[in-house]
């Protein structure tokens, strides 16, 4: 770990509950609170393995202190604020330059 994470929020009682894992008086209670709650314990960050290149996982730590991981979903990504798309990472890119740099490479023959 150590690159940047991508913290999770959640927005209304029920998403709070949820993501939280609290009884539905404290998710009422929070989200009279704070109608958009951000999880320190649960993020997104990329990790990178030699056997399938970069990938995001979301991490989570429990209150004891374990950390869990597995792949970051569509989900997850719709949670997380100031992160790119991850069906197009750069979105300076035009979609023609996306397309042409996936196709292979053609060179004439004379």
């Amino acid at each position: 770990m150590g690159g940047p994470k991508h913290f999770l929020f959640y927005e209304g009682t029920a998403e709070i509950q949820q993501g939280f894992k609290l009884p539905l008086k404290k998710a009422k209670f929070l989200a009279k609170q704070q109608p958009i709650c951000v999880n320190q314990n649960v993020w997104l960050e990329e990790f990178f393995c030699e056997r399938h290149g970069k990938m995001w996982l979301l991490i989570s730590r429990s209150q004891q202190g374990e950390i869990t991981s597995r792949p970051a979903t569509r989900e997850d990504w719709n949670r997380t604020s100031n992160t790119f798309n991850p069906d197009r990472p750069n979105c300076s890119v035009s979609d023609f330059t996306c397309r042409m740099s996936r196709g292979s490479s053609l060179r004439l023959i004379e």
